[in-house]
């Protein structure tokens, strides 16, 4: 009887090991089913070149950085935090922007692919899509950072920017007021970049940048002789700003645009790109 009641306690301690055995089985074959790096990135692209902003960054972290290299004229190309991402998503989002990830390699939470991209910002300026390296940080079901480097060859795809008219009134100048006769794609320098400006017909403007797409979009319209520009996507959503703007024709042809700010323009975007600058036609 003394041997039985002595051996009891051993009994114990191996049942309650074999129970620990079994949960952390159990455990690590629930964190081998959920879902790999790679299932994570191709939802995420999905619901993006679908245009579900919400459900693409729901697959972001709340403090995710999302970086663009090189980045645009006038910004840093970084993006922090989901609302700022958002704002960009809007802005690939109305220039109908879709991407493509190829030969993906995981190296514990690094994640990287081969990236291509395009919207119709590129396509208006001759750019079928760009391609580059893209690298991200995916850690607990969430893709924490991600950068996009533009190779040097979707690089030189672009065309060389223009070089900057005078900013000067001319004499051959006249005032421009009415909408229709701006319809067209007017392109002016940058810094090392091309920015083009698209009239459309319909009354939208759409803004895309050399190595980076489609930036902006809204509506444009003369009130009072003067252009009313209001960007619908962007950092600069819902600002409103009116330019003068002057023309100089070749023959029939109006070959350049030169615009000058009226009152203040808190899009600093737009009122580098537009405000004493001289945009020329690119047919």
């Amino acid at each position: 009887m003394l041997e039985v009641a002595e051996q009891k306690p051993v009994e114990q301690s191996e049942e309650v090991m074999k129970r620990l055995t079994i949960f952390w089985i159990f455990v690590i074959l629930l964190t081998a089913c959920g879902p790999t790096p790679q299932d994570i990135v191709d939802a995420w692209q999905q619901d993006l070149n679908k245009g579900d902003i919400e459900a693409a960054l729901s697959y972001l972290a709340d403090d995710v950085v999302v970086s663009v290299s090189p980045p645009g004229p006038s910004e840093d190309g970084v993006y922090e935090g989901k609302e700022e991402v958002r704002g960009w998503y809007e802005t690939i989002v109305a220039g109908k922007g879709t991407g493509t990830m190829s030969d993906c390699q995981a190296d514990g939470d690094t994640f990287t692919c081969v990236s291509s991209y395009e919207d119709e910002g590129l396509k208006s300026i001759g750019v079928d899509f760009i391609e580059g390296s893209w690298v991200a940080v995916v850690h607990d079901g969430k893709i924490q950072s991600y950068t996009f480097t533009i190779s040097p060859e979707s690089l030189a795809k672009f065309p060389p920017p223009p070089t900057a008219a005078p900013a000067e009134p001319l004499v051959e100048e006249v005032r421009i007021t009415a909408a229709e006769t701006l319809a067209g794609n007017w392109v002016a320098k940058s810094g090392e970049y091309s920015v083009s400006h698209i009239f459309q017909a319909n009354g939208t403007l759409v803004v895309s940048v050399s190595g980076f797409g489609t930036i902006g979009t809204g509506p444009y319209l003369f009130e009072d002789n003067l252009l009313k520009l209001e960007d619908a996507t962007g950092d600069c959503t819902g600002i409103v700003a009116r330019y003068e703007v002057y023309g100089i024709y070749e023959g029939e042809e109006l070959s350049k645009l030169r615009f000058v700010l009226d009152g203040d323009d808190a899009c600093t975007e737009r009122r580098n790109t537009l405000d004493g600058e001289t945009l020329v036609a690119n047919p």
